[in-house]
């Protein structure tokens, strides 16, 4: 969507105007000067987010609708990942629970772009968890992937790292 923040109208009938009861947002470009009401003035939804801080790009939320089918529950990430752009939550409903994690990857592709990749796989890894089904999603700028045959036809270490990452990944749940 880039940005929730200069497109509210078209926001809120996205998330009013269906039955939507999980919405996963990336690039949300929100800030601490941007309160949770004005995200959902209805309060129909419990939100979960983390703003880029420095900039006002970027940013990931999860907006759950309270149900009697299911409950959420935020997992805090270690403060030593506080910077990364990632939100984790578990939702627990009919007996099962779903370890859910969004994601977003900045579309950097330098040194410190391998350094965020690498402290973003050590957090996702942080909260995969073998007894609950494990869901990873975000936007992780890595366009030169082919899922259908797990190949990069990038050169760069950013995509050939984070395809072995999710090799890994789903190798232990996660998907």
């Amino acid at each position: 969507m880039q940005s929730v923040v200069n497109k509210w109208d078209e926001f809120h009938q996205l998330i009013y105007g269906g039955a939507s009861e999980l919405l996963l947002v990336t690039e949300t470009w929100l800030s601490d000067d941007v309160n949770s009401g004005l995200i959902d003035p209805l309060s129909q939804y419990t939100i979960i987010r983390k703003d880029r801080g420095t900039s006002r790009y970027g940013g990931v939320a999860a907006l759950i609708r309270p149900s009697r089918q299911f409950d959420v529950s935020e997992i805090d990430a270690d403060v030593s990942f506080s910077y990364l752009e990632i939100v984790c939550f578990d939702v627990f409903c009919y007996g099962s629970t779903l370890r859910f994690r969004v994601v977003y990857r900045p579309p950097y592709y330098d040194a410190k772009a391998q350094q965020y990749l690498e402290e973003l796989k050590k957090c996702i890894a942080n909260c995969i968890s073998r007894k609950h089904v494990n869901l990873v999603v975000g936007d992780f700028n890595c366009p030169k992937i082919c899922w259908k045959d797990y190949t990069s036809t990038s050169g760069d270490c950013i995509h050939s790292s984070f395809l072995s990452a999710s090799l890994y990944f789903s190798k232990r749940g996660a998907y």
